[in-house]
């Protein structure tokens, strides 16, 4: 599988300035275009190498299998094969661009994947960091009772121990005006 190796959006640049040229060429004659058809399939095989991890393949395609000298053809043949041989350049130009711009559109995709998913992981970290809060509250909230009722044990403890003191000094003084009662009796009975 051809792999783009370098930035996408430089070598779509690229190819569309190798397009511009390639359609340029078809405008002119064989005789005014083929130095500078020449140079351009320098650049083009230059570029098809380091683009992309399959370039060799990709700038043997720029040529047809079979290739026949200008020797011997008239002014019309020679046009027309150096049309046709712009042509089959223009029409893997074209593929190229395509695959950049599907290359361009996975890495695209891929980013937002990416950012999604740290989105995901900070809505993760912050929700564990929510309940981490929620629960440290209701921790507070469960002290907090529970030393509310420690003072109210206490303060019922202190109330049965007043309590308890009243009942014995009720007692004592009941006892005592019992004593006394019956002193009194004793007194008048004598």
């Amino acid at each position: 599988m051809s792999k783009l190796q370098i930035d996408p959006e430089k070598a779509e640049e690229k190819i569309d300035e190798f397009i511009k040229q390639a359609e340029g060429l078809l405008e002119l004659s064989y005789e005014k275009g083929k130095q500078e058809k020449k140079e351009m399939e320098t650049r083009l095989d230059n570029f098809a190498k380091t683009a992309f991890s399959d370039g060799e393949e990709k700038k043997d395609n720029l040529y047809p299998d079979v290739v026949t000298g200008a020797i011997g053809l008239n002014s019309k043949q020679r046009q027309n094969r150096y049309e046709d041989q712009i042509n089959r350049k223009l029409r893997n130009l074209k593929a190229w661009k395509e695959q950049v711009e599907l290359e361009k559109s996975s890495t695209e995709e891929k980013a937002k994947i990416e950012k999604m998913k740290e989105e995901v992981e900070e809505e993760k970290l912050e929700s564990e960091r929510r309940e981490n809060v929620a629960e440290q509250k209701y921790h507070g909230a469960v002290i907090e009772l529970l030393d509310l009722q420690r003072d109210r044990i206490k303060e019922n403890e202190k109330t049965s121990k007043e309590i308890t003191e009243m009942k014995k000094e009720i007692q004592d003084i009941k006892e005592l005006l019992e004593k006394v009662l019956e002193e009194k009796e004793g007194e008048n009975d004598e």
